[in-house]
């Protein structure tokens, strides 16, 4: 779901294998665009998207191409993220 390289040319980002991990920044308030985009993400209802949120977790592990492709969907919602180990894309 999360792979789409728009523009179909193989690149250093689709054969990197790395297994990265996007974590959350804690955020006191969280918004309904923010609960609805962490619940595309993590497949939770609201409720626990709103702890996730709150505490900071972990939301996603995966691929280069994936990881792209969720911080794009983090950042149209102004949804501050961390991501280990150190992400060059």
């Amino acid at each position: 779901m999360w792979l789409q390289n728009s523009n179909n040319k193989v690149g250093k980002i689709d054969l990197d294998e790395t297994e990265y991990e996007i974590f959350l920044v804690p955020e006191t308030n969280p918004k309904m665009e923010q609960l609805k985009i962490i619940s595309k993400i993590t497949g939770d209802n609201y409720i626990h998207s709103k702890e996730i949120i709150i505490e900071g977790s972990s939301i996603f592990k995966g691929k280069a191409l994936e990881v792209k492709s969720i911080t794009s969907l983090l950042e149209s919602c102004f949804i501050n993220y961390k991501i280990t180990p150190d992400f060059p894309y």
